[in-house]
């Protein structure tokens, strides 16, 4: 099972208002410090803290395991690494945790669905991670 999700094309209205916002803080910038490069910094920085939402992501899932492709990298991890899942509004995040754990954000991997195929996708995570 793959899919690519890109939520800069997949939400219009999100895209317009954050690229809005993103002008208005480098602008902010370079009003107060008046430094081009500042501001330049600050734009750097600002769209590269929001590339997952710019750029897309390819997610493969298959017998072995789970595969994330994003921004150049590759990021693969094994059914056996992982313990449980969690269903929210926007997609699954896989845990290599039997109970709920902060350190999820940071070891877990989140599969941001799109186009309507979370059940499918929910389908297949059930039939390789087994949960008590």
């Amino acid at each position: 099972m793959e899919w690519t999700t890109h939520p800069f094309k997949a939400e219009p209205k999100k895209s317009v208002f954050l690229v809005i916002i993103i002008l208005l803080i480098c602008l902010l910038t370079l009003l107060t410090t008046e430094s081009i490069g500042y501001a330049l910094v600050a734009l750097l920085l600002l769209v590269f803290s929001m590339r997952q939402f710019f750029l897309p992501t390819v997610y493969t899932l298959n017998a072995e395991g789970v595969e994330v492709k994003f921004s150049g990298a590759t990021k693969k991890k094994p059914w056996s690494y992982f313990q449980s899942y969690y269903e929210d509004r926007n997609g699954i995040l896989l845990s290599p945790f039997k109970e709920k754990s902060r350190l999820e954000a940071f070891r877990g991997i989140y599969l941001i669905s799109s186009g309507g195929n979370k059940p499918q996708i929910v389908e297949f995570i059930k039939q390789h991670i087994k949960t008590e």
